[in-house]
């Protein structure tokens, strides 16, 4: 269920990097366990907790875990944020929505205090899936709605597209198809721009449910 609703959102499963393919998780390990360079060993822990996070949120945790204290003995802001972020979305896939949004908005306030408006805006898009997938439609909505004013601000037409369908997805949960429709048919408007063409694929049969149950 959780995974058809990822689809369903038609974005980044979260905004933690993703791996362009499986990794090698001997490798990493073995890169973890003998890097003479923190930054190495702490990317190599990110990789592995990004490999696990979902299938085994607990290891995700674990690794989240040894990020944050290396990225802390190293006084480096950057990386603790994103050792939260992990944390978060780990325990959002453990189902502990309390320890998810414990951590995420611990790395929230590390961006705001780096002014790190691009990094906010995935943290908070984090925070509007995780109460989506818990069916609280009016937090989710709140959230990504300022994660896109964040991304205008910055003028990320991927990732206003990105927040843009969202938003309409929410709209159309509560049944307010016209707005729905406003929000699909900015999005389309930037994946044209873009060539995105699976995306437009994907926003045309949004578009097409929600005109659907208006005429309902």
């Amino acid at each position: 269920m959780k995974q058809l609703q990822l689809i369903t959102l038609v974005l980044l499963v979260f905004f933690v990097p993703a791996l362009a393919q499986t990794p090698n998780t001997d490798s990493l390990l073995k890169v973890a366990d003998t890097a003479r360079v923190d930054t190495i060993r702490f990317d190599a822990w990110h990789e592995l907790g990004i490999y696990y996070m979902e299938s085994e949120p607990v290891k995700g945790i674990e690794y989240g875990f040894r990020m944050t204290e290396l990225a802390q003995k190293i006084g480096d802001s950057g990386r603790i944020a994103l050792a939260y972020q992990l944390l978060g979305v780990s325990y959002d896939y453990k189902n502990d929505l309390d320890s998810c949004l414990y951590f995420l908005r611990k790395a929230d306030t590390i961006h705001i205090v780096m002014n790190r408006y691009d990094k906010r805006a995935h943290i908070i898009s984090d925070i509007a899936l995780a109460y989506y997938l818990r069916g609280n439609y009016e937090l989710a909505l709140r959230n990504h709605l300022v994660a896109l004013e964040l991304r205008r601000r910055l003028n990320n037409k991927p990732h206003i597209s990105k927040s843009l369908n969202n938003i309409g997805l929410l709209y159309k949960h509560r049944k307010d198809y016209e707005t729905a429709l406003r929000y699909y048919r900015e999005s389309i408007m930037l994946k044209e721009e873009q060539k995105d063409e699976r995306g437009l694929v994907n926003t045309y049969m949004e578009i097409g449910r929600a005109s659907c149950r208006e005429r309902v």
